[in-house]
């Protein structure tokens, strides 16, 4: 799980800085970025039916919590492309840049609830 927790958040940082360098630009956000996203969003999915399968399985965690995070990281980047299309101004490169560092928080917090079980 760790490592897809890596992967997620290494793509994040990039997919962000990315939106950064377009903000000071002063461009919008482009398809590219969306498809980058949108590959992000295919790893949560993956993410979420690997713990899926490891709680099945017996791994305890407290899954109001675990899934919470998880459903939440699921809808940033979607709601995010939704402002994209509608904000065709630097803008939306902003609100990936914050998408992207909220993705980032939610993601740190899955792994401490995953080693912890939800209890520290």
């Amino acid at each position: 799980m760790s490592i897809v927790i890596a992967v997620l958040v290494g793509a994040a940082v990039l997919l962000g800085l990315w939106a950064a360098v377009r903000t000071v630009r002063n461009e919008a956000v482009i398809l590219r970025q969306l498809v980058a996203g949108a590959g992000i969003e295919f790893a949560i999915v993956v993410q979420m039916v690997i713990a899926g399968v490891l709680t099945a399985r017996g791994h305890t965690v407290d899954g109001v919590l675990l899934w919470g995070y998880l459903i939440t990281t699921a809808l940033l980047l979607p709601a995010a492309a939704v402002v994209a299309v509608a904000e065709r101004s630097r803008w939306s490169s902003v609100v990936l840049i914050a998408a992207c560092l909220t993705l980032i928080a939610l993601q740190l917090r899955v792994n401490q609830i995953w080693a912890t079980g939800g209890t520290g």
